[in-house]
């Protein structure tokens, strides 16, 4: 139950409530409360999502996050002693004289081909598009071809093993037939011996 009497602008009688007393505006009202930011403005508001928080994407386990290399960082990776390794490696030198080929022919058939003062710059494009594409078709079939010919020298080595497995088979199978085959001999003989001798 609220005490009435402690109100000073409700009406003991009547039971409304009374205008209130215009406020003494040379004094201050030091128990007036400031007005209440909205949740959003306030800096002690939560955010939205967690990974709004300061460090909220990286690794909190341990460890640190990977951070990729920039390109000019893989550019300057790059050594020349490995740039001149590459054409040696197995179908790397047919993948790029077979682009270099497609490159020359892609560049005439596009120079022929234009008929503008700019078909010389169209054509480069078209000879730099046919190398790069021409060359990892040339590789990719290189490396299939190579696969497939791996495949079947295996595939020619189990069979070799096979019949090399099987002509053993059979000679220990004739071994065991001549080798039973003179048992028998053997026991006829036996039973055709005499039990008796004749000095």
């Amino acid at each position: 139950m609220v005490d009435e009497s402690r109100d000073p602008t409700r009406s003991r009688s009547s039971g409304y409530d009374a205008p209130a007393a215009p406020k003494d505006q040379s004094k201050p009202d030091f128990f007036q409360k400031a007005p209440r930011k909205p949740p959003a403005e306030s800096k002690y508001a939560a955010p939205g999502s967690a990974n709004a928080y300061a460090g909220g994407t990286e690794n909190t386990a341990g460890g640190k996050t990977k951070q990729l290399p920039s390109f000019t960082q893989a550019l300057t990776s790059l050594k020349l002693e490995q740039i001149a390794e590459l054409p040696k490696q197995v179908c790397v030198r047919e993948g790029l004289m077979i682009g270099m080929v497609g490159g020359f022919v892609g560049y005439g058939v596009r120079l022929v081909a234009g008929g503008s003062i700019w078909a010389a710059a169209k054509a480069a494009n078209w000879a730099a598009g046919s190398f790069v594409v021409i060359s990892l078709g040339a590789y990719e079939n290189c490396r299939r071809r190579r696969l497939q010919a791996k495949r079947n020298m295996e595939m020619v080595r189990e069979a070799s093993e096979q019949r090399r497995g099987e002509r053993q088979r059979e000679k220990e199978r004739l071994i065991l037939e001549e080798a039973r085959i003179k048992r028998e001999d053997e026991e006829v003989r036996q039973k055709q011996k005499r039990w008796y001798n004749f000095w």
